[in-house]
Formats: C-alpha cells, sequence, structure tokens
C-alpha cells in the first residue's frame, strides 16, 4: 500500500517548482505587455499622425504604397542589429561597455543594409505604384525613402545612445560650467 502512494506522490510536481513556474510566466507576462503596450502605442501615434496628414497624402498618394514596406524594413534591420549586439554581449565578443570594432561593424553595415534596401524600395514602390495607375516619378519614390531610412536609422541610434549616455555609441557632447 505504501508502495501505490510513493508512486502517486512522485508523479505530481512539488509546489516550489509550481509556484516558480508561476512566477517565470507571470514575469514574461508582464514583460510581454509593456512591449505590446508600447507598440501599440507607437501605431496609434503613427495612425494619427497619418490621418492628419492626408492632404500630403493626396498630393503623392504612392507614399501609401511605400510606408508599409519601408516601416517592416525598418524593424527588421533593427531587430537583427538588436539580435547581434545581443548575441555578442552574450558571447563575450561585445564588452558592456559598447566599445569596438565588432559594434562599429555591426552599426555600419545596419545603416550599409538601410540605405540600400531603401534605394530598392523606393523603386519597387515606383513600379508598384505605376502598375496601379499612379502617377509617380520614381527619382521622387527613391529620395524619400532613402531620406525617411537614412533619418529614421540616425534617430534610432541617437535614440539609443541618448538611452545608454555612459555606454552609447555616440557621446552626447557635455554641458562646460554645470
Amino acid at each position: 500500500m505504501e508502495r501505490v502512494e510513493k508512486a502517486k506522490n512522485t508523479n505530481q510536481p512539488s509546489l516550489p517548482i509550481l509556484h516558480s513556474l508561476k512566477n517565470l510566466v507571470s514575469r514574461d507576462f508582464k514583460e510581454s505587455l509593456f512591449s505590446l503596450l508600447l507598440c501599440t502605442m507607437g501605431d496609434l501615434i503613427t495612425g494619427i499622425i497619418m490621418g492628419v496628414s492626408t492632404s500630403s497624402l493626396r498630393v503623392l498618394p504612392a507614399l501609401i504604397v511605400l510606408l508599409p514596406p519601408a516601416i517592416g524594413m525598418r524593424g527588421n534591420i533593427f531587430a537583427s542589429l538588436g539580435s547581434r549586439l545581443g548575441t555578442g554581449l552574450h558571447t563575450g565578443q561585445i564588452s558592456p561597455d559598447f566599445k569596438g570594432k565588432i559594434l562599429r561593424d555591426n552599426v555600419n553595415s545596419s545603416f550599409i543594409l538601410t540605405i540600400l534596401m531603401s534605394i530598392y524600395l523606393g523603386i519597387i514602390a515606383a513600379l508598384t505604384a505605376h502598375l496601379l495607375g499612379m502617377d509617380v516619378e520614381m527619382t521622387d519614390m527613391v529620395l524619400i525613402s532613402l531620406l525617411a531610412g537614412i533619418f529614421s536609422a540616425f534617430f534610432m541610434l541617437v535614440f539609443h545612445a541618448g538611452a545608454h549616455n555612459s555606454h552609447g555609441i555616440f557621446q552626447l557632447p557635455q554641458r562646460v560650467g554645470s
């Protein structure tokens, strides 16, 4: 009889394991919820800005063709940059002070990839707009895509440097006399 009770008890997980699993799921849920809320707010702000600027979209309706892939491209490029930097930190190839050749190479490759993909997206968006019957110049679409790509890449890196002022890629100027 004791053997049967012991067998039943060994099959049930112990309470500390369930408690730690509950804490892990709770922590992951909270972190994921914060990220999702932040992304939702960003999407809402983007939608509001697009709603306010409908007059600009009426002047150049082909921008509607360009916007979704451009937003996706920025996310893909900088997500892969974050992934490469995270892997470099975990494997010890990049020091936590964010200095070194590997970091510079990754940032430079992200800028080059942004420039090349922006040109490509501008060309594809212009061709798609022509197929949809919109009158647009290819140079306009390429220039808009290129400028938006460079501006957003620079903004993201400066924003990152501001968040990590003492460890960022760019050192923000210090005030003299303060």
